[in-house]
This record gives structure tokens, C-alpha cells and sequence, in this order.
């Protein structure tokens, strides 16, 4: 008997149903709760210029926070906040 497919229809099913209202709850939250952090502590500026709202400093300090944040039992979450505030902000003050 191929139980194959009324498998991969019950996992469908449970992805459709729960999963992805759960991940765009989670995504939102996400956003707000996460990724504002550095913002709102002054880190995502550490080496963008003053004139942009930075705080002007060298590399060194970005390495430091980086490292830091390295410390986070999960490499998601440091890897969203470096893609934010390392590639995404600077691409977008261009």
C-alpha cells in the first residue's frame, strides 16, 4: 500500500492550516520585537557617517558588537540583524 501521498497531504495540510498563519504572526513579531533592537540600542550605526545619522566609528566596533552578538544561542537571529544593519542600511542610504 502507497502511504506516500496521504502523508505529504496530511504535512500539506498542516503547513496551509497552522504554519503559515503562525509564520506571518511570527514574521511581524519578528520585525518589531528583533530586529528594532538595534536600532533603538544605537548599534546598527556604529560605522555609518555622522552626516547619515551614525555614529562615525571605525570597523573595530562594528567586529565587537558582531562579536557579541555571536554570543546568541540561535544563528538566525544575529545573522537577520547583521543582514539589516551591515547590508540593507547602507545599500539603502546610497
Amino acid at each position: 500500500m502507497d502511504l506516500v501521498a496521504p502523508v505529504c497531504l496530511s504535512i500539506n495540510l498542516f503547513m496551509l492550516s497552522r504554519l503559515n498563519r503562525l509564520t506571518r504572526y511570527l514574521t511581524r513579531v519578528f520585525f518589531r520585537e528583533v530586529l528594532s533592537v538595534p536600532y533603538n540600542l544605537r548599534y546598527s550605526p556604529v560605522v555609518f557617517l555622522s552626516e547619515y545619522g551614525g555614529l562615525g566609528l571605525d570597523y573595530s566596533y562594528a567586529l565587537a558588537a558582531a562579536e557579541e552578538l555571536g554570543s546568541i544561542n540561535c544563528g538566525a537571529i544575529p545573522m537577520a540583524i547583521g543582514v539589516q544593519t551591515d547590508m540593507a542600511t547602507p545599500a539603502l542610504a546610497r
